[in-house]
């Protein structure tokens, strides 16, 4: 008997193809600094709101009714991509990301989905942090590659990277993402698109 096969969802916010390629010149830019980094493919660049891992279809078209609830009474919003951060002290971070000031059109969707898909456990005590994943650290990696990227990660903290980062995107739609296994490469699929409808007064 075939196993059964879970997908593995969550709720993003996608960008632009002009976006994207904005986000990879900074990848570009970024990409000699840090050594034994895994850089995220731009078309896989993507803002999580809500992550459920993998759960049973019956789950997911749950989701998809919540969404269809939610969406068309929410309306569109910016939010702008201002500086370069990651999580953790600088010699044991292994997530850099680009960032910004949650927007009150961010927030108001991200109230309504921990309302409809409440966290349980630690998830739900942790702030909601926006952010875009540009690269991961490898798990082996030299102490004096470590103490290299410690600095220069301190540094793009603290004064962003050179070139600067003034990004501003526009958000009309949630999309519920399915995580796909490509031959030994992860792809970030759209299973549904659900459109922010609301006309701001």
């Amino acid at each position: 008997m075939r196993p059964r096969y879970d997908p593995r969802v969550f709720l993003a916010l996608c960008f632009s193809r002009i976006t994207q390629d904005k986000l990879a010149a900074l990848q570009q830019q970024l990409r000699p600094q840090l050594t034994n980094w895994h850089w995220i493919p731009p078309y896989n660049t993507h803002l999580t709101l809500r992550f459920f891992g993998e759960v049973q279809e019956s789950v997911v078209a749950d989701i998809d009714a919540g969404c269809r609830e939610i969406a068309p009474k929410l309306s569109p919003f910016q939010f702008n991509i201002t500086r370069i951060d990651f999580f953790g002290k600088p010699e044991h971070a292994r997530v850099l990301f680009a960032t910004g000031d949650i927007t009150s059109g961010m927030l108001s969707l991200v109230k309504a989905l921990q309302a409809r898909f409440p966290e349980q456990g630690e998830e739900q005590r942790r702030e909601f942090r926006p952010h875009i994943t540009l690269a991961k650290a490898r798990k082996s990696m030299d102490f004096r590659d470590e103490a290299k990227n410690a600095r220069v990660l301190a540094r793009l903290r603290d004064q962003g990277p050179p070139e600067g980062l003034d990004l501003n995107t526009v958000h009309r739609e949630l999309v519920l993402m399915e995580t796909v296994w490509v031959g030994r490469a992860v792809e970030y699929q759209s299973r549904a698109r659900y459109p922010l409808e609301a006309v701001e007064p």
